[in-house]
């Protein structure tokens, strides 16, 4: 019982921050459905799993009343799950996302730990500072020289550093969006992907006469997303959890 007792204190103690973390991370960080698309939900996930299980679980390993170690042996325990907690933390802000950025026909979702500080130094002054409230929606405009922009596409090829990693394009995502909302996809393709009545549920709330919806895919970390987009003014309504393509 004393054991059980113990590793039960523990759990109560362990969950309580770990909870502490989630809330902040969801309202800080990552707030509504960004969770998903930049990857928050495995972080959370071995977080728990290290801090809530494992450290609660050797308490009632080596808990015994009246062991001279005993201090000892849950002072270690509970230096190396405050050790596990800092970095779950430190993780989770490093990968919080910044951006949202338009290429050409989708959303990349753009973590801190994506961009290079290096590469800020070249981008335009409101993009040289990371935010720390949520993503922010931007826009990739492609070199226009077609040597330069063969260069870019043929590093994202074989090296993966697509454009939206290169700050020095980001532009104000109403700007491209005028032109780019011509590449949307219509709703009705989201119908291929997910059931009929969920598509409709979740773009009942945006429909009426004056607005034509369109979307555009959110490439995530756990999970893929859709943005909604009015197509006569190139405003983006809102992120909805609806497979964007074939998974």
């Amino acid at each position: 019982m004393p054991r059980l007792k113990a590793a039960g204190i523990h759990f109560l103690i362990s969950a309580l921050a770990v909870a502490l973390v989630i809330v902040g991370s969801l309202y800080f960080w990552y707030p509504g459905l960004q969770a998903y698309a930049a990857g928050l939900v495995t972080l959370l996930t071995i977080l728990v799993l290290v801090d809530v299980i494992l450290g609660p679980a050797l308490t009632l390993i080596v808990f015994k009343p009246g062991k001279k170690s005993l201090k000892f042996d849950l002072g270690v325990i509970a230096s190396i799950q405050l050790a596990a907690l800092i970095f779950g933390v430190a993780s989770i802000y490093q990968a919080r996302p910044v951006y949202f950025a338009f290429v050409i026909d989708r959303f990349e979702t753009v973590s801190a730990a994506d961009l290079e500080a290096s590469s800020l130094q070249d981008a335009a002054p409101e993009y040289q500072q990371l935010t720390r409230g949520g993503p922010k929606w931007v826009g990739v405009e492609m070199p226009r020289d077609k040597k330069v922009h063969e260069q870019v596409m043929m590093a994202a090829a074989l090296h993966g550093t697509g454009p939206e990693l290169l700050p020095r394009y980001y532009r104000p995502v109403e700007e491209l969006l005028k032109d780019g909302v011509k590449r949307a996809r219509p709703i009705v393709d989201l119908k291929q992907f997910n059931p009929e009545a969920v598509v409709e549920a979740k773009i009942a709330p945006h429909q009426s006469a004056s607005v034509e919806l369109v979307f555009f895919p959110l490439a995530g970390r756990d999970r893929d997303l859709t943005v909604l987009i009015d197509k006569q003014t190139g405003d983006i309504i809102e992120v909805v959890d609806l497979r964007p393509w074939k998974i």
